[in-house]
């Protein structure tokens, strides 16, 4: 919501959804000055007239002043009576902490009550959540590098495990799955976690996207494929289905071989290098939601290791909230609400047969929107529907 001005006992406040601005300076808005940088002085309350909102005095010695210039003469609004209220207490590590530091920080306010307490607890417990990150799961894996053993952070896919013990040992990943179901996360998440670069290149039409050219001058173009070949490094070939048949058949030694003659030299391969091809497709050629891509040679697809990648909904809400949190969002019931819309609508059609995709994308996407205050039937429409039919909509949402 934006910060507004509003009168509390005849004085100028700022109202606001956020109980967390004491001391800060925030855009407020109003009809007749619109929109106007604002410095807060301490947290009065919870509105005596509207719920879920929190009030605010204006920090007269930094200069703020009301909508009109009596503001600055008026007397200090009534506040509550205070009452001694005992500090919150964690009883162990981790959301627990983080939620006592938000509720210690408001307790310890001079202006505060039973009742504002109570009015503050729920934001201050979902916003608590938002904060709080998990401790870092730690990949317990023999890899061969320097850097030894590392931990990812956040959510990690469902299936990194199973990518990290072909990598691990040198083995090349074809991972398919449908548009959306975390394959470019998943070669993130395995570079991290094996302490490698990470390289991206598409599909490709040439065998020369993959290994370079020398141009008019003789001089060498290098590519991401060379790069991760020779230094070391997971490659992640995305889209690779759509690629032509025989531009992979012309690099099938580079990914089995110790060494590779490109266009200015041979060279060695290093023992780092390992690539994670992806597409929607087992590589067979299209099917009727993949029409564009590509039947590829079987002894290309004889050196990868095959990973079947479908969505991963607890990875797809933990996107869509750090999303929805980067873009400013702060209604984490409204996003919970939208996340478990989409993941319905993606089931039923799949029950259904129905010919749509909604993938992840559509939440992480979809929680930028509804941060931005974008309306969530609008947001429905551009993310989830796409311009599909009426009455496919009315089937899926049936």
């Amino acid at each position: 919501m934006m910060n507004k001005w509003t009168r509390i006992d005849n004085v100028w406040c700022v109202m606001s959804s956020d109980p967390r601005l004491a001391h800060t300076e925030v855009m407020v808005w109003s009809k007749r000055k619109g929109e106007q940088s604002v410095p807060l002085a301490e947290f009065i309350g919870p509105h005596p007239k509207v719920d879920g909102r929190y009030v605010y005095a204006i920090d007269k010695a930094k200069g703020a002043k009301g909508p009109n210039a009596a503001a600055t003469t008026e007397p200090k609004p009534t506040v509550a009576p205070t009452a001694k209220v005992e500090p919150v207490v964690a009883t162990g590590a981790g959301a627990g902490d983080a939620l006592a530091a938000v509720l210690n920080d408001i307790l310890s306010k001079p202006q505060v009550d039973e009742v504002m307490v109570q009015g503050i607890a729920r934001a201050a417990v979902e916003q608590a959540l938002i904060d709080f990150k998990p401790e870092a799961m730690r990949v317990e894996i023999d890899v061969r590098t320097p850097a030894g053993l590392k931990s990812v952070e956040g959510v990690k896919h469902k299936v990194l495990s199973k990518v990290l013990d072909s990598l691990a040992v040198g083995n090349h990943v074809f991972l398919t799955g449908p548009a959306g179901s975390g394959k470019t996360t998943l070669g993130e998440q395995s570079a991290e976690a094996l302490g490698r670069a990470l390289y991206v290149t598409g599909a490709m039409l040439t065998k020369h996207e993959a290994i370079g050219y020398c141009d008019a001058n003789g001089n060498y173009v290098t590519t991401a494929t060379r790069q991760a070949y020779e230094t070391g490094g997971v490659l992640n070939w995305d889209e690779v289905d759509s690629s032509s048949a025989h531009a992979l058949v012309a690099v099938n030694a580079m990914l089995s071989n110790s060494r590779y003659t490109f266009p200015d030299k041979t060279v060695e391969r290093h023992p780092d290098f390992v690539v994670i091809a992806s597409g929607n497709t087992y590589g067979r050629g299209a099917d009727r939601e993949y029409v564009g891509r590509m039947q590829l040679d079987a002894s290309t697809l004889d050196r990868f290791d095959f990973i079947d990648c479908d969505y991963d909904e607890e990875l797809e809400l933990a996107l869509a909230s750090a999303n929805f949190e980067a873009f400013g969002g702060t209604d984490v019931a409204k996003l919970t609400k939208y996340v478990s819309m989409v993941q319905q609508y993606r089931a039923t059609a799949n029950d259904k047969k129905v010919k749509h995709v909604i993938s992840p994308r559509a939440s992480i996407n979809g929680a930028r929107l509804l941060a931005r205050g974008v309306v969530l039937s609008e947001v429905i429409d551009r993310c989830i529907w796409k311009g599909i039919p009426e009455d496919t909509r009315k089937q899926i949402a049936s």
